[in-house]
């Protein structure tokens, strides 16, 4: 599946289906050197950013856990410590707890992150139309009220 094209702000009537107005901002032009992050491909002098070599500095991280796990896992409930939480997903908002507590105290009945917003993008006409059409705004606002607030 492709994005948008880049330059191109298309207006519709959703209601009556028809193109009210299309602004073409001009052609996009492609990076002029690829951008891979993968360890093969960093070492390509043409890619951005280049290193002559992998890391050789990061020692190796090992977690165990000789007594097991500190944590337990019923179904969707995590229990950790002295805290409580369901755990769910949505398809819109992705990761969505549920019921979170401590020591048995309700402290959030839902809390979820619709989208993620990261203000770094290039400059552009259609910039500004990216940060307008942010549905879960309002619904990260009512999903972070405290349980006691929303009993």
């Amino acid at each position: 599946m492709r994005g948008p094209v880049e330059g191109l702000i298309v207006t519709v009537d959703l209601d009556a289906m028809q193109v009210i107005d299309v602004a073409d901002h001009g052609v996009v032009a492609l990076p002029p050197k690829p951008g891979n992050y993968d360890a093969e491909r960093m070492t390509d002098p043409d890619n951005v950013p280049y290193f002559p070599a992998p890391r050789s500095d990061l020692k190796p991280i090992e977690i165990t856990q000789p007594e097991g796990a500190s944590f337990t896992v019923e179904g969707h409930g995590v229990q950790w410590q002295k805290w409580s939480v369901r755990v769910g997903f949505t398809p819109r908002e992705g990761l969505v707890l549920h019921d979170l507590g401590y020591e048995g105290r309700p402290i959030i009945y839902r809390a979820s992150l619709a989208e993620m917003f990261v203000p770094l993008r290039r400059p552009g006409a259609d910039a500004p139309l990216q940060e307008r059409v942010r549905p879960g705004r309002v619904r990260r606002r009512l999903a972070r009220q405290p349980a006691h607030a929303r009993l």
